[in-house]
């Protein structure tokens, strides 16, 4: 690609932008209009496209959905209060929109000793401001919990015994179309699954039957094939003699040599849909003195399980032991953003202080703020993408962003800041941590400490104009992934905005990534008094 210096004037400052590769050619550059082009390796693999997470695939902005039951604070217990209130919502009918309104919590502080349930689709919960003068709903008491739980009941109906196999000898990452030796049991806008199986030379070949043992004495589980078969849900969007093409790309290869690739119709159902939790401050009681130790707390602010087309916009959470926010395995197309998790409590060590964590599937988090956290913008093992981490800042962090274990697949780390971000075989880290991701892309993102990005045997993870100190890694002998322009930041300067300009348009990508609320900013909404038990 031309590599010619591009100067820029943005938000103010003056950038240079130079695309400079270590033995790659850049995966990503852009033609004389402006647009993208991407580059395929040797064996057909580009980038995937990101823009289609979030909520409606990030097609539609959020809408405002009109309040039709409000409620002001109770003294004492509020749990039942708001959960009656949550319930009545949920008798009312479904409109054309797919909502049945939206409950108004007003001004004031709201006491919750228990947890809030939402079971039914269409309802959106909305408060009137992010500051302990606006609505604040306090978990009070002792008990680890979900504050706000959003929970469906997913279930498939599957019909494996129309399963094709995928003809392609490989099919690359990216790729939205491949073959099959019959189309006859398919149709365009048919629920699929693309189903990926493990195999146990996969698992030696990536060396995750080997971990080594902890010196600590720990269990260490290798890996097994019949852990790591991945399905991906996806639609038909066309058929064209034995090629069928689908809405999502492909973020994990498939080839031969592991079995290849197979598809079946398989219908989705039990998923709540249009959610809406927005612009309230979330707080969790704790002893105060023992912010690196309490944890007989609240420890989650909002869980999302099993829904999709939902949204968490504008919330500021304080003191929480895990997250803001945790969406659930079974859940997609969520959009998270404009929101801050601040100074969580709990002891600073594994399986806590997930400021932003993930294990569902496209997902977007958009403007998310974390101070105080450690795995701050995170993924699980296993998780099924693409999901997007974009414009997120990450401070006084305790350990690192990026995928966290066990494989997570197809994320996008766009303009996300914070002290590490790691992309790497994590070894015997937890209980056999391994590889942590692969098709990894760091676009633009930033890292004050250090940052490690190796790329698994057959697989790739990207760093593309990422700033900050390279790291070896906490395994050095691995393969490094494809560093693109260290150091120096490229164009587009937002991958996930300019992909989803050019599949929806410039101006319907502007209303979509618009902030909700007018006061947002990234910096996090000032909250200065300590709420403790």
């Amino acid at each position: 690609m031309d590599k010619t210096p591009r100067i820029f004037l943005v938000y103010g400052f003056l950038i240079c932008f130079v695309f400079i590769s270590e033995g790659y050619a850049s995966p990503i550059s852009l033609g004389s209009n402006g647009e993208l082009i991407y580059n395929p390796d040797a064996d057909g693999n580009v980038i995937p496209d990101f823009s289609s997470v979030g909520y409606q695939k990030s097609e539609q902005p959020i809408p405002t959905i009109e309040s039709v039951i409000s409620i002001a604070p109770i003294d004492g217990d509020n749990t039942q209060h708001i959960q009656d209130a949550i319930n009545q919502l949920a008798l009312l009918p479904l409109g054309a929109d797919g909502f049945r309104g939206a409950l108004l919590l007003e001004k004031g502080v709201y006491s919750v000793s228990g947890q809030l349930l939402i079971t039914a689709s269409g309802i959106v919960i909305r408060g009137v401001g992010q500051t302990e003068k606006d609505t604040v709903i306090v978990a009070a008491g002792t008990v680890q919990r979900s504050l706000i739980v959003v929970k469906g009941d997913l279930s498939f109906s599957k019909k494996k015994a129309l399963q094709e196999k995928i003809s392609d000898a490989y099919v690359p990452v990216g790729a939205r179309s491949f073959n099959v030796a019959s189309t006859d049991n398919f149709y365009v806008g048919q629920s699929v699954i693309i189903y990926r199986p493990g195999t146990e030379q996969w698992i030696n070949d990536i060396g995750m039957n080997k971990l080594p043992s902890r010196p600590d004495g720990r269990a260490v589980t290798q890996w097994t094939s019949d852990k790591y078969s991945f399905s991906f849900e996806r639609q038909i969007t066309a058929i064209d003699d034995n090629r069928i093409s689908i809405d999502i790309p492909i973020v994990q290869m498939m080839q031969d040599k592991y079995a290849g690739g197979f598809i079946y119709p398989a219908q989705a159902k039990g998923r709540l849909n249009n959610i809406g939790i927005e612009n309230m401050l979330l707080v969790s009681e704790f002893e105060e003195g023992k912010e690196n130790s309490d944890e007989a707390h609240a420890w989650t602010g909002i869980e999302i399980i099993d829904t999709e087309h939902a949204w968490v916009s504008d919330i500021t959470a304080k003191h929480f032991g895990y997250s803001l926010v945790s969406i659930q395995r079974g859940s997609r197309f969520i959009t998270v953003r404009d929101s801050s998790n601040l100074d969580p409590v709990s002891l600073i060590t594994g399986s806590r202080r997930y400021s932003f964590n993930l294990v569902g599937s496209q997902t977007l988090f958009l403007r998310c703020y974390s101070r105080n956290g450690r795995h701050d913008f995170i993924t699980g093992s296993r998780v099924t993408g693409p999901n997007a981490f974009v414009y997120g800042v990450a401070e006084q962090t305790h350990s690192d962003i990026g995928p966290h274990h066990r494989w997570a697949m197809g994320t996008l780390f766009d303009n996300v800041t914070g002290g590490q971000i790691n992309i790497q075989d994590r070894g015997n880290f937890g209980s056999g941590h391994g590889w942590a991701g692969a098709q990894q892309v760091l676009w633009n993102t930033e890292a004050s400490l250090r940052t490690v990005v190796q790329s698994p045997p057959g697989a790739i993870n990207w760093s593309v104009g990422h700033i900050g100190p390279r790291w070896a890694g906490r395994m050095p002998s691995r393969p490094q992934g494809e560093w693109i322009s260290p150091d120096e930041k490229v164009l587009p300067v937002s991958l996930f905005v300019k992909q989803l300009e050019e599949r929806i348009g410039v101006a319907q990508a502007a209303k979509v990534l618009s902030a909700k609320s007018t006061n947002h900013s990234i910096i996090p909404i000032a909250v200065d008094s300590t709420l403790s038990k």
